[in-house]
């Protein structure tokens, strides 16, 4: 999907007319409906691009232009190999996640062991399996969050059933006694 179909996608999921995106990010709303319609080789500027992104709350706008600059793909993957094996597919990133998930179940059993002494932190090689875990705990995270990411840019998700999933989920955590927001003073 070009970039002004996926603009038009979002501003029409967010019910806002074209005029209104228009005005929220100092566009004419001529100059908006060339961006929508692709009629800019490259679509909007950096800048222009970002401040509709922002208007319209929808971060997968930016990725995907990410994901077709040429810049990128003629100098960036190319100064830096080892980042392009960076996989798009959903269901493959999906299992990368699975496979990162059973290894920090396994990674956490050696802090766990330790921790449960009087002094943990006194272990001999308490540090050492500290950051052995936290590398691997870290490396989940950041899987989860391009699975996430893919799932946006793919439009499989939607930022606002996103928003929707995290509250439920926090719901959830609250229902059980888990992660209770602090109160403000």
């Amino acid at each position: 999907m070009t970039i002004g179909k996926r603009i038009v996608a979002a501003r029409k999921q967010r019910e806002m007319s074209q005029a209104e995106l228009a005005a929220k990010v100092g566009l004419t709303g001529a100059s908006l409906s060339v961006y929508e319609n692709d009629g800019l080789k490259g679509g909007p500027d950096r800048e222009t691009l970002i401040r509709i992104s922002k208007a319209l709350g929808d971060s997968s706008l930016l990725s995907a232009y990410c994901d077709n600059c040429s810049i990128r793909g003629e100098i960036f993957i190319r100064k830096f190999p080892t980042l392009n094996n960076i996989e798009t597919n959903p269901m493959v990133i999906a299992s990368k996640v699975m496979q990162e998930l059973q290894e920090g179940i396994e990674a956490l059993k050696p802090l766990q062991s330790r921790m449960m002494t009087k002094d943990f932190a006194s272990c001999p090689d308490y540090q050492q399996v500290l950051e052995l875990t936290l590398i691997q705990i870290i490396g989940t995270a950041r899987s989860l969050e391009i699975l996430k990411e893919q799932y946006m840019v793919q439009q499989i998700l939607s930022p606002e059933k996103l928003r929707e999933i995290i509250r439920r989920q926090q719901e959830i955590c609250e229902i059980h006694g888990h992660h209770k927001p602090g109160k403000e003073a």
